[in-house]
């Protein structure tokens, strides 16, 4: 007799999904208990469990909003990456994770104007606003500015710092030092324009002095025009963007062992 024809070869049977479904609910439950308040959280992980157990993620993604981390509030948050590799047999045995390769991670993440209030105080935001007004203090001529504005030359540490947004525009204001009932030192306040350069240099544009954070427009800071903030070469952002509630941005990170 003779096969028919109409039998098939059987489809190769897919790897099993177990651990691409426990996992993340496994890891859903570790970031909460590492966040300080978070809303919608979503994560995915793909790959057979053959593939994770060998510690090969082949693509993750997370997403989640009203998140706070440390004490940075965050409005919405999206990240996803691929080709992940770590040591999964070596945890599974008590030992640490440890990457065993570089990959990137891409991403955007929007902080609202009340995310960017909320977020101020944060130790994280405090020691980057120190870090950065060192470096406009290091810009050359820019201490002779200051000077002749304020009258002061003196870096010291920052005190009651605020910020606010405009489109386009980013306003800090802060003192250089704790003000007494009768400060002798203004507040220092300053309205910049941002944008981003070869994917990790932060520029200001047309920075100003302002007599206040609510002030239209005021003096241009020369010394400071083209400043720039290098976000280090790990980085790389497409779009960076300040609105007139919000701050988007929109990028890749390389995540290194």
């Amino acid at each position: 007799m003779t096969q028919s024809n109409s039998e098939q070869t059987p489809a190769a049977p897919r790897g099993s999904r177990f651990l691409g479904r426990i996992l993340p609910v496994a890891v859903r439950l570790w970031l909460q208990s590492q966040v300080e308040q978070i809303e919608g959280l979503s994560f995915e992980l793909q790959g057979s469990d053959r593939e994770i157990l060998s510690g090969y993620l082949p693509a993750v993604s997370l997403s989640a909003r009203q998140a706070v981390y440390r004490g940075i509030h965050v409005q919405a948050v999206a990240i996803a990456a691929d080709q992940i590799r770590i040591n999964l047999g070596q945890v599974l045995q008590g030992r640490p994770l440890r990457l065993l390769a570089a990959f990137p991670v891409r991403g955007e993440i929007r902080l609202s104007r009340a995310n960017l209030n909320d977020s101020w105080q944060s130790p994280l935001l405090q020691e980057g606003l120190q870090d950065f007004w060192a470096s406009l203090y290091a810009r050359p001529g820019f201490q002779a500015e200051l000077a002749a504005r304020y009258g002061w030359t003196e870096l010291g540490q920052l005190h009651h710092s605020q910020v606010s947004l405009r489109p386009g525009q980013l306003i800090l204001s802060f003192y250089p030092q704790a003000p007494s009932a009768e400060p002798s030192i203004p507040q220092i306040v300053i309205a910049t324009g941002l944008t981003v350069q070869s994917g990790h240099l932060l520029v200001l544009q047309q920075p100003q002095w302002l007599a206040t954070l609510t002030a239209p427009a005021g003096d241009p800071i020369a010394t400071l025009e083209n400043f720039q903030w290098d976000l280090g070469s790990q980085a790389k952002f497409e779009a960076f963007e300040l609105l007139a509630d919000a701050v988007y941005c929109r990028g890749q990170v390389q995540v290194t062992p």
